[in-house]
């Protein structure tokens, strides 16, 4: 089903490339420059199906397309329907005016060969790593931020408890059904450093060490808000040399002091960089609600959301 990717350019996509260019194309010209997808080649090489009777397409081709579905919130239907005619979408996926596009089952196929190798979260770990690749900062030490948001879930009707598409969870006097996206960022480059999906009904604070465990070098701090503020995590984090910025939460009968409230104000305008990540992965790639059916797809989801973000970040704010 997949082989490798033909670099070979047609006639007609080097004539074409010398007109003005749409701003999607010039996005995407960008983005095949920004990231290193031989290494993700490499990476994807473990799934080729070289010889099944029938002509295929490369994992690097698909897996630009699972790209373009992030950015432009598309179906694998739509997706396929647009690689038929689109120039700007052929030229980045890599498919000449000759190739036929790999239709919908296909990209249906390659998602659920990338989960069975669980690839998913390697692909966007080392496409992350090679964005920042020449942040000396980055690699000394990396002061994070924190934050979670509930995913909504179209799905499933059970008045109570899961039903294999998330749980409930009251919010804002509000009763929400769906996921819990837990997200690390990165304060120097906004760029999401690693992320975890649960049930709604679990709570930021109990999986927070869990998802800071698959953060890879020193890290040099941690903030996030009053829903993670613990004495003993305090401790903690002085013990191993982390900056403790977990805004300052009031007690019974024990107003802040000024001085933890001028820290509260500092940690509030920097970790409101989080906020703008959850803004535009619900906005604009239409992460509010969940996709699929059950946790796993929707985790494999998710991470091919922050692939996306990732890279469209770093080639609209990057050096």
């Amino acid at each position: 089903m997949f082989t490798p990717l033909n670099r070979q350019e047609s006639f007609s996509s080097l004539e074409l490339s010398s007109l003005s260019k749409s701003r999607t194309a010039k996005f995407l010209e960008e983005v095949n420059e920004k990231v290193n997808w031989d290494r993700l080649e490499r990476l994807l090489a473990r799934i080729y199906c070289k010889d099944n009777g029938r002509p295929g397409f490369s994992p690097i081709i698909l897996f630009r397309g699972l790209l373009l579905e992030q950015w432009y919130q598309l179906s694998d239907l739509a997706l396929e329907e647009e690689l038929k005619d689109r120039l700007s979408f052929r030229n980045f996926v890599g498919l000449d005016s000759t190739k036929d596009s790999p239709d919908e089952t296909t990209f249906v196929r390659f998602r659920q060969k990338l989960q069975e190798h669980n690839l998913e979260e390697t692909a966007f770990n080392l496409i992350r790593d090679d964005l920042r690749k020449d942040n000396l900062e980055i690699k000394q030490g990396k002061c994070l931020i924190t934050d979670a948001s509930i995913i909504e879930s179209p799905y499933g009707t059970e008045p109570k408890g899961r039903d294999g598409n998330g749980d409930f969870i009251q919010r804002d006097g509000e009763v929400k059904k769906g996921y819990k996206v837990h997200l690390i960022s990165n304060q120097k480059d906004n760029l999401v450093e690693t992320a975890k999906l649960t049930y709604a009904s679990c709570h930021e604070s109990r999986f927070l060490e869990n998802t800071l465990d698959k953060v890879e070098g020193n890290i040099l701090s941690v903030l996030g808000d009053k829903g993670y503020s613990s004495d003993q995590r305090k401790r903690d984090y002085k013990a191993r040399g982390i900056y403790y910025g977990i805004l300052e939460r009031a007690r019974i009968n024990q107003s802040l002091t000024t001085k933890q409230k001028k820290k509260n104000g500092r940690i509030r305008k920097i970790r409101s960089k989080i906020e703008r990540i959850f803004a535009v992965i619900k906005k604009h790639y239409g992460f509010s609600n969940v996709r699929y059916f059950g946790l796993r797809n929707n985790t494999s989801h998710l991470w091919y959301v922050l692939t996306a973000y990732n890279i469209q970040h770093a080639v609209l704010n990057g050096p």
